[in-house]
């Protein structure tokens, strides 16, 4: 069964820093005061490309979380490849379920059907986003600025149309639509398993979840 995962983040071919606006950046800058919401799914890319160029999505955990949150919006990752991935995490919790359930029939159920739907109170790309990189913070995020986000003179910019385009490109996946494909001819297994010793196919259950590695490129 494939037990290693991984997402990619890949650079466009005319990707350059936000960072790098030129004069006439600059000077609007000076000009204009704008309100920062971080609700404003323009300021969640903002932060998410600045910290993709700037390396630090690959030394901190919020900040590879935001990162990916970023690029697992509609624009950068297919509807297909992020279904596959909600679907492995589904998959995933039902493991770690099973290896805590006893009894045929509550673990049977558990193989048809999954772990329950909890209706999200955040969005798709935070869900895929938390997933991947294993952060551990509260959902919804709140995108507030820190770090090299904050401007140094206090002034935001105003917003400059198709401004984020070309800075990051599609995103692409590996690994978990075979996954999700392995699991369900181990489940069938699993079940036989469970009919004979329960505690044996929990651990197996549990021993699976853990061997599963996601990895995240860029």
């Amino acid at each position: 069964m494939k037990d290693k995962i991984e997402l990619h983040v890949t650079p466009s071919k005319k990707s350059s820093s936000p960072d790098k606006r030129g004069r006439r950046g600059k000077a609007a800058s000076t000009k204009k005061n704008r309100t920062i919401n971080p609700d404003d799914p323009r300021e969640q890319k903002y932060i998410g490309i600045r910290l993709y160029h700037s390396d630090r999505w690959k030394r901190e955990e919020k900040a590879q979380f935001r990162t990916l949150s970023m690029v697992s919006k509609k624009e950068y990752l297919s509807d297909a490849r992020a279904k596959d991935i909600i679907t492995t995490r589904k998959n995933i919790n039902t493991l770690y379920e099973l290896a805590k359930t006893r009894g045929i029939a509550k673990q049977e159920a558990l193989l048809r059907f999954g772990t329950k739907k909890n209706k999200l109170n955040f969005t798709r790309n935070e869900a895929v986003a938390a997933f991947v990189t294993g952060f551990k913070g509260s959902l919804p995020h709140t995108f507030n600025r820190d770090g090299n986000l904050v401007a140094k003179n206090k002034v935001v910019a105003k917003t400059r149309p198709n401004s984020s385009k070309g800075k990051v490109g599609a995103t692409s996946t590996s690994g978990f639509k075979e996954f999700n494909k392995d699991y369900k001819a181990f489940t069938k297994s699993l079940l036989k398993i469970f009919a004979l010793d329960s505690k044996k196919a929990g651990k197996l259950a549990k021993g699976l979840a853990k061997k599963v590695k996601i990895t995240v490129q860029g």
